[in-house]
């Protein structure tokens, strides 16, 4: 609970979010609804848990004196642990991105390297058709760098066009993408910001056809400070 605006409550595999701002008049409740299985990105016993799960959400607004309810489906990221802040954990790159694919369906991935640029876990999944489809690795190309000042005031750059790629045995999702938003900032050297897309995605024997759509990022990491 964060005080009387956000309450988190529940457990595997059904959680509820409840956003309120008293003044504002407005009040935000999520149901969520885990489907079976989940892709766990670490697991670092007594140390530090993160893992997505994908849900059917409900969401039920209110604002002044109009309401409504929105089906649709959703990513729950959870993680946990110890806080690593304050010893400054030597991660040089952790980002995470998460893009809207047709349908319910949807594509992860994770860039980490710690320090001198050692790779640690560059990886992703599609999730289609109610099932989680390893893609091995992943693959960033920033094209174009812009900078901005995070939480604490310092410039950093962040990626205003970047390619990706997602390969495995179970196929290719190869994609190029525009930033569509100012990042906005987080604890520590955070930003999070979204962006659209689009690519050619190539699954076992199926013929390469094109999607678009849009998706956020959730970026930390020296390495793209100026």
């Amino acid at each position: 609970k964060l005080g009387e605006i956000l309450t988190f409550e529940g457990r595997w595999p059904e959680y509820n979010i409840r956003f309120n701002l008293p003044d504002s008049d407005l009040c935000v409740s999520m149901e969520l609804d885990s489907t079976p299985g989940f892709h766990w990105w670490a697991h670092f016993p007594g140390l530090y848990y993160h893992y997505t799960s994908f849900c059917d959400c409900k969401v039920q607004w209110q604002l002044g004196g109009e309401s409504g309810t929105v089906s649709t489906p959703a990513l729950h990221d959870h993680g946990w642990g110890k806080n690593m802040l304050p010893i400054r954990a030597p991660l040089k790159v952790f980002r995470y991105e998460a893009l809207r694919l047709p349908g319910d369906d949807h594509a992860l991935s994770l860039w980490s390297e710690g320090p001198g640029g050692v790779k640690l876990k560059n990886t992703g999944l599609l999730w289609r058709d109610k099932k989680i489809i390893d893609m091995g690795r992943y693959d960033c190309r920033v094209l174009e760098w812009e900078v901005f000042d995070n939480y604490a005031g310092v410039p950093c750059r962040v990626p205003r066009l970047w390619e990706g790629v997602l390969q495995g045995k179970n196929g290719r999702f190869d994609y190029e993408t525009v930033r569509t938003s100012e990042p906005s900032t987080a604890l520590g050297e955070g930003f999070l910001y979204a962006f659209d897309y689009s690519g050619s995605l190539k699954l076992n024997n199926s013929e390469a056809h094109k999607i678009e759509g849009d998706g956020y990022v959730e970026q930390l990491g020296r390495l793209l400070r100026r």
